[in-house]
């Protein structure tokens, strides 16, 4: 009980902080300074991690001083979280905090996503990390969502703008990594009213949440894809996939990424299955790499797979390494189940910058009809195993690869990280501006 009420009065003066605001005269004002909240900030990674890191380091070159608010990495540093913290400037001041030991009840103090005094604690350490100084705007990166309300509550404590940026969706959001609260259907409506700008990665994205959300203004509505870094798959020579000599090569199919709950292996490996029960004779040219975490879930979908000898299991490993062992496939695959139908996984420009053919096992949503758009691969719909045994053969053949590769160039120099982040904070300027 007394969590509780320590975790209340803790709310309540928050809330008075960002009704009332903060004295002007107490604060320095600059149209330059912007408060970016991002939970998961090198050396902690996760999907959204490069995204936000792209902010960072391409905003600070475009002049914009950064103060990043995130959470202590709860695990030792991962090699790909190191890489991902070298490449942000020294400029920018990164501010990280653990989870509040507080422990209130549920039933009596407000949840979102299950972290709300992470909210509090941020607007906290975002305040001290300013020293006196008023950001023009407040960047709020989600999930998890506790951070918009802690955007909330400073763009109304700074009297400042609230850009919202959707990694992922938050109360619409179809995978279980977003936990919703008590109040987390209340709070995302809150956020959008205020929000003077919501990002979003899809068009997709954007629809479905103007339908579900009749109160939000399409006006302050944009998107802003994920990127990709250049320098993170350089292929060398020129990048063109090129015919493989002969059918009797190898071939080599990688999975570069985390196998979640949702990105399980089970169905593809069924799927395949059944190709190798009418052609056991791809057993001697098949090899699949699953490289990346695995969730228990898929751990034991590839351990009951019977042709253990044509799989290749490793561990997370640096982004070079990472992009080495795409350029050496034959081709790249990507698993499309119908949840992430408004979804582009990062991982898809990573395989474009490889300038490797890309299967799709899933024949729905964004993903698909961007790999068709760019004829940068091959679409299998799930369980049509036919449909699996042709793409495998047009694999090995060469015949996979894109007809057009100065299409998939301009899309890829279109959607550097660099250049989206730009095109970010283009977008804070003008409500600085406005």
């Amino acid at each position: 009980m007394r969590d509780t009420l320590k975790a209340d009065a803790w709310w309540l003066r928050t809330e008075l902080t960002a009704l009332l605001g903060l004295p002007p005269a107490a604060t320095t004002a600059t149209d330059r300074n912007v408060i970016l909240l991002a939970w998961s900030f090198p050396p902690r990674v996760d999907g959204g991690t490069h995204r936000v890191v792209g902010f960072a380091r391409y905003g600070s070159a475009l002049g914009w001083n950064v103060f990043v608010v995130g959470a202590q990495p709860d695990d030792a540093r991962l090699a790909a979280g190191e890489y991902l913290l070298r490449a942000v400037p020294r400029s920018v001041q990164v501010t990280r905090l653990p989870y509040p030991s507080l422990r209130p009840s549920t039933r009596w103090s407000p949840t979102i996503d299950c972290m709300f005094l992470s909210a509090l604690a941020i607007f906290d350490a975002a305040r001290n990390a300013l020293q006196g100084s008023r950001p023009a705007a407040v960047i709020a990166s989600g999930p998890p969502f506790h951070m918009f309300a802690a955007g909330y509550y400073l763009a109304r404590a700074y009297r400042c703008k609230l850009v919202l940026d959707y990694r992922d969706e938050w109360t619409e959001c179809p995978f279980d990594f977003v936990v919703r609260g008590n109040m987390d259907a209340w709070w995302e409506r809150r956020c959008l009213k205020a929000a003077d700008a919501v990002v979003f990665t899809t068009g997709s994205h954007l629809e479905h949440q103007l339908r579900v959300f009749p109160m939000l203004d399409r006006a302050k509505c944009v998107v802003i894809p994920n990127g990709w870094e250049p320098g993170d798959a350089s292929t060398g020579g020129d990048g063109l996939v090129r015919t493989q000599d002969s059918d009797r090569q190898t071939i080599q199919l990688s999975f570069v990424g985390t196998l979640g709950t949702w990105t399980s292996p089970g169905r593809f490996l069924s799927t395949l299955n059944e190709v190798l029960r009418r052609r056991p004779d791809l057993k001697s040219r098949l090899r699949i790499t699953f490289v990346g975490r695995k969730s228990p879930l898929a751990l034991g979908e590839l351990a009951a797979f019977p042709h253990q000898e044509i799989l290749e299991l490793i561990d997370e490993v640096p982004k070079s390494t990472a992009a080495g062992i795409m350029r050496d496939s034959t081709a790249l695959f990507l698993l499309n189940p119908e949840p992430l139908a408004r979804y582009v996984p990062g991982k898809l420009y990573e395989y474009l910058g490889a300038r490797r053919p890309v299967l799709v096992f899933g024949d729905g949503g964004e993903v698909a009809a961007l790999v068709r758009k760019l004829d940068a691969g091959l679409v299998v719909p799930p369980h049509d195993d036919a449909a699996l045994e042709r793409a495998l053969a047009d694999i090995g053949s060469g015949a996979a690869c894109c007809e057009c590769p100065s299409t998939v160039a301009a899309w890829l120099d279109a959607h550097t990280r660099e250049r989206l982040t730009r095109d970010f904070f283009d977008i804070v300027a003008r409500l600085i501006d406005s």
